[in-house]
């Protein structure tokens, strides 16, 4: 949690927030591949087509920006960094036989991760004022509640309860989720490749995790009456 974060943070301040999206979301790739020598996953033909489905996806999405990722080098590696531990800290958090549940586990991580946050904030930027106008209060306390709190509860719930290629891959329906927003929220009229690559990034979540369920149905034993006898009531 502690180096997505910061790497997420120095990596925007160094390069175009679409192309750090980009690298972002090569988590799934790097996740997926780590479990199998971790976790000795073997990820199906259809975890593969949804990884390879939902990262064309991103590609169409901000293709344009990729060719100029190697302009700011520094922030690219920050990114990658970043989707790196992001990768490995799920592969090792489905690794760990927990006793505890997701509540726990949240709390335990924003714990720890404070003591390696702290000093960055301390050290390069200025303590922040307490007088902050309502909007940026709303927003301050919706960051922290619903998309920190809030995220990292559900998250962790998924990956205990998916495999990492299934939970790493099912991420990718958050830029879906951005780009509508951006549209009902800020009326932004995106182009139409924006519009394909949403609908790929879609199909690469439903063929990672909707995974019939190959169980056989339980066929009920036939039931038989038994003879009354004549004293029988």
């Amino acid at each position: 949690m502690a180096g997505f974060n910061i790497c997420s943070a120095f990596g925007q301040m160094n390069m175009a927030t679409s192309g750090a999206a980009i690298i972002a979301y090569t988590m799934p790739a790097w996740a997926t591949l780590l479990a199998i020598p971790i976790l000795g996953e073997r990820p199906g033909p259809r975890q593969w087509m949804g990884l390879a489905c939902g990262l064309t996806g991103l590609a169409v999405l901000l293709g344009p920006d990729l060719l100029r990722l190697g302009a700011l080098p520094l922030g690219p590696a920050f990114m990658l960094t970043g989707a790196l531990s992001w990768a490995l800290g799920n592969v090792l958090i489905k690794r760990t036989a927990w006793t505890m549940g997701p509540n726990a586990i949240t709390g335990w991580q924003f714990a720890i991760s404070l003591p390696v946050v702290l000093p960055f904030a301390l050290a390069l930027d200025p303590a922040p004022t307490l007088a902050l106008e309502p909007r940026v209060l709303v927003a301050l306390v919706f960051h922290i509640l619903v998309a920190m709190v809030g995220g990292y509860l559900l998250w962790f719930a998924i990956v205990r309860r998916l495999s990492v290629a299934q939970a790493s891959v099912s991420s990718l329906i958050v830029p879906v989720i951005g780009v509508t927003g951006a549209i009902v929220v800020l009326g932004e009229t995106p182009p139409l490749r924006t519009y394909a690559a949403l609908a790929l990034i879609l199909c690469a979540v439903l063929l990672v995790v909707m995974v019939r369920d190959k169980r056989p149905v339980p066929t009920p034993a036939p039931v038989t009456a038994e003879p009354r006898g004549a004293g029988s009531p």
